[in-house]
């Protein structure tokens, strides 16, 4: 479904056996479009601790490494860490040998001989990705394209004629939750 189509849908559903003529809201389409940011950031959050809905909302990140660290993308649901992780295009062993450290204190921990063999990365915060390769200590040195895979609000496109790049599921509950904006239901 375009996000046209999406919006449309989502306000007539609203809208459903009101006179669209003596609704309050006559610029209806204009105000879904300035909830939707707020609308797919509670759905996405809605997700969070059920592993299958969360894997729904998948989708893969490049993120650029200097010094072992990356910014990372707004959309990117960090506290489902947990159920993500990270591979390079250019080596293999990445996403094989991969452990996500989730603590910080123990990320920057110096690493036995074993833990020095295996390819560690934390979240800190809610925008910063950490990479130590290995045979590497903190701080490290790594620079490079990491990509990470993990639950993330879905994107707004930026044309209108443009593809929702969400499953079935996650479209219907989005819709939804839009409509009931619209119609002053917000929920949690």
């Amino acid at each position: 479904m375009d996000y046209k189509t999406f919006i449309a849908t989502s306000c007539e559903m609203a809208l459903a056996g009101v006179d669209p003529n003596t609704s309050p809201l006559l610029d209806i389409e204009m105000v879904a479009e300035s909830l939707v940011p707020t609308i797919f950031q509670q759905v996405a959050l809605s997700y969070v601790g059920d592993p299958q809905a969360e894997s729904l909302l998948r989708r893969t990140h490049t993120i650029t490494m200097s010094g072992g660290t990356g910014t990372l993308p707004d959309e990117a649901l960090t506290s489902c860490k947990y159920g993500a992780s990270i591979a390079s295009s250019t080596d293999v062993t990445v996403a094989q040998t991969q452990t996500l450290i989730p603590f910080w204190p123990d990320f920057i921990q110096p690493r036995n001989n074993l833990q020095l063999q295996l390819n560690y990365w934390t979240i800190k915060g809610d925008d910063a990705l950490y990479y130590l390769a290995p045979q590497e200590e903190f701080p490290g040195t790594f620079a490079g394209d990491l990509e990470l895979t993990i639950a993330s609000v879905p994107g707004i496109p930026a044309l209108e004629s443009a593809t929702l790049d969400v499953p079935g599921e996650v479209l219907s509950d989005l819709q939804s939750a839009l409509s009931k904006a619209l119609m002053g239901q917000m929920t949690k």
